[in-house]
């Protein structure tokens, strides 16, 4: 490798698309149809970069937004070669008062005119030689009530395989109430090498008042094809304008460790063979947090915890007061 590895690839896209709409009445609101397609064209030369480090490279989430960048790989380590045209179509529905956006719906596909040559880490799925892209939807509701719906779906057609789908019902109410609902699939055959997760899982949390100053909180990842509880949270809450103290009950999955289980085996020499199986040990734990707001914490760690757990945490807490 060179003591200072360094590539330059010249880039050209081409980035085109046309604005249609309508204005129309329904059940006595006026509303703003928009209708947009759109066509990119990429092209970049194929330079080997087997002598560049591979720090902050790594391979995008495909979704229907990946179509229009110019780089299919993340940081600056790998820089991907094509020659492509990306096409997509995006509508939108718009209350014609406001201005504000309460539906959008967008598809699209890649052509590719030439063969990758520029790989990292490919899967078994990966082909170079493929002429289009799997195919890219999604939707997205948004209610004045609180309530949102958004949902995603990766579609292969030259194998007839769904690789990914996504599915979110979000809704906030006032300054406490959160609810979400989760549902995400993801084909074995595009999951990445190396990395344990679940082929198809489901995510419900929530932060309900119950009464007065008090809260229930909860949450519940489980794992369909596993048949098993990735974490549930389960606790309560008491918060007002001048103290907050939470108490909360966690089980969780911790890292899958790979172990040798041997078994009967007439046909080896020793009677027993070694078999590898995955397990997934089991924690629990109970956290604990007292807080006079704008003084001290005790238990902090419990209030990160909850903001990676429930979406819409921190929005909540800001709305609240500290």
């Amino acid at each position: 490798m060179a003591p200072s590895p360094a590539v330059t690839i010249p880039r050209f896209s081409l980035d085109a698309g046309l604005y249609f709409d309508r204005f129309f009445e329904f059940r006595r609101h006026k509303l703003q149809q928009s209708l947009e397609p759109r066509i990119f064209y990429l092209h970049v030369p194929a330079e080997n970069q087997d002598d560049l480090p591979q720090f902050d490279a790594g391979r995008l989430t495909a979704g229907f937004a990946q179509l229009f960048r110019t780089n299919r790989y993340n940081g600056r380590d790998r820089i991907g070669d094509a020659r492509q045209v990306s096409l997509g179509i995006t509508t939108r529905f718009l209350d014609e008062d406001s201005g504000r956006q309460f539906f959008e719906a967008s598809i699209g596909q890649i052509y590719y005119l030439r063969d990758r040559e520029v790989l990292f880490r490919p899967t078994a799925v990966d082909d170079p030689t493929a002429p289009r892209s799997p195919l890219f939807s999604q939707a997205r509701l948004s209610l004045s009530n609180g309530l949102d719906i958004s949902g995603s779906f990766e579609w292969e057609p030259d194998v007839d395989r769904s690789n990914r789908g996504n599915f979110s019902l979000k809704y906030v109410s006032g300054e406490r109430k959160i609810f979400n609902l989760s549902y995400i699939y993801t084909s074995p055959a595009v999951q990445p090498v190396g990395q344990f997760q679940s082929a198809e899982e489901s995510d419900l949390s929530f932060i309900w008042p119950v009464k007065g100053g008090w809260s229930a909180i909860g949450r519940w990842n489980f794992s369909w094809n596993l048949d098993q509880t990735i974490e549930s949270i389960v606790g309560i809450e008491y918060n007002d304008c001048c103290w907050k103290s939470r108490l909360v009950f966690r089980r969780f999955l911790k890292e899958p460790r790979n172990i040798i289980v041997y078994v009967d085996d007439p046909a080896s020499p020793d009677g027993f063979s070694g078999v590898p199986q995955t397990i997934l040990p089991v924690d629990r734990g109970i956290f604990f947090e007292f807080q006079f707001k704008g003084l001290a914490t005790l238990g902090r760690r419990l209030d990160l915890l909850l903001e990676q757990a429930i979406a819409g945490y921190r929005n909540r807490e800001e709305k609240i007061g500290n």
